[in-house]
């Protein structure tokens, strides 16, 4: 989304859940996450090149690119497509999806749409083999992790309800939608940086929906998209 749609009483910008996975991927270094938080003129005064820098341009577009051919493919599929307006489909790394519905530009809205949109995926109806979904894409989620202001919007969220997407030995027997939180990556495989990250946007979710709660019973499952589950 364009801008930062974060509405905050405090100055100092939320963290993001790509950054939490960043210190992760740096080894939980203190000082790079000092500088995501309370940065000062040391962040304007040094060359942090290993962290701060595009370590490399072109896997940078090779990585949006992979995620805008899995947001068409799960586009393709859905019943219904909520998405912020989007710039230029014919480049590469703009998923060239039909939108159906814009992302609000106030926090509140947004909530508002993320609920109607759980409801609404309780009423269709389908089966396990074509289970039919809402996608929810570049989703705006905001919250706290900790004592901290976290905002991020996530790849995807798919809202199918449960009958369709539950197995018979599945615990959770009274959600009516299951909320699969999708993070796409262009690695091979899943690193544990991945795994915060999605986890950060599930609690989130969490957040959002215990602030704006639906009618239905959401369940909240998280996966990592990479290049050999695609």
């Amino acid at each position: 989304m364009t801008g930062h749609p974060y509405e905050s009483e405090g100055d100092d910008p939320p963290l993001e859940p790509s950054g939490i996975a960043q210190f992760v991927e740096h080894d939980r270094c203190p000082r790079y996450l000092k500088q995501r938080i309370h940065a000062d003129e040391e962040a304007n005064t040094r060359d942090w090149q290993e962290a701060f820098g595009l370590m490399n341009i072109a896997l940078l577009a090779k990585g949006r690119e992979f995620e805008a051919t899995q947001i068409e493919t799960l586009a393709a599929g859905a019943t219904q497509v909520i998405a912020p307006e989007l710039a230029d489909q014919s480049k590469s790394a703009v998923p060239d999806i039909d939108v159906d519905e814009t992302w609000a530009d106030s926090a509140r809205d947004r909530r508002a749409q993320l609920t109607g949109a759980v409801d609404r995926a309780a009423t269709l109806t389908g089966t396990a083999e074509h289970p039919p979904y809402i996608l929810l894409y570049q989703a705006p989620l905001s919250g706290t992790l900790g004592e901290e202001a976290v905002y991020g919007d996530v790849d995807c969220i798919a809202l199918a309800p449960a009958d369709a997407v539950t197995t018979p030995d599945s615990d959770d027997t009274d959600a009516d939608v299951v909320a699969r939180v999708i993070d796409c990556k262009s690695a091979e495989e899943e690193q544990p940086a991945h795994r915060v990250q999605v986890a950060a946007y599930c609690a989130l979710l969490e957040q959002t929906l215990g602030e704006e709660p639906c009618d239905a019973n959401c369940r909240i499952d998280a996966s990592v998209l990479t290049q050999s589950r695609a």
